[in-house]
């Protein structure tokens, strides 16, 4: 990911690729569900183009589902990891 688009073509080349539909391969560290957003950004219609806030609903989604959201906010008060006494963990060390 981040490399420069089109390594190996001229300049005049991926004007004329894209205009016959040739968009870049999946880069190897994307998965199909990111690419497949990639594809729909670079599609020819605007009109067909997902918008900036459903490109970022549709990545929060993806990245809380394969990265589970941690909520720090979020205290279980029943938990005997939130009620360890600070003595007890000083003790530990």
């Amino acid at each position: 990911m981040g490399g420069v688009p089109y390594p190996t073509f001229t300049n005049p080349e991926p004007c004329r690729l894209l205009k016959t539909g040739y968009r870049m391969e999946r880069p190897d560290m994307c998965n199909d569900e990111v690419y497949e957003l990639m594809c729909e950004c670079w599609s020819e219609d605007p009109a067909t183009r997902p918008s900036f806030s459903q490109l970022i609903d549709r990545l929060e989604a993806i990245m809380t589902r394969d990265v589970p959201y941690c909520d720090v906010n979020k205290h279980d008060e029943t938990s005997p990891y939130y009620n360890v006494p600070a003595k007890a963990v000083e003790n530990s060390e």
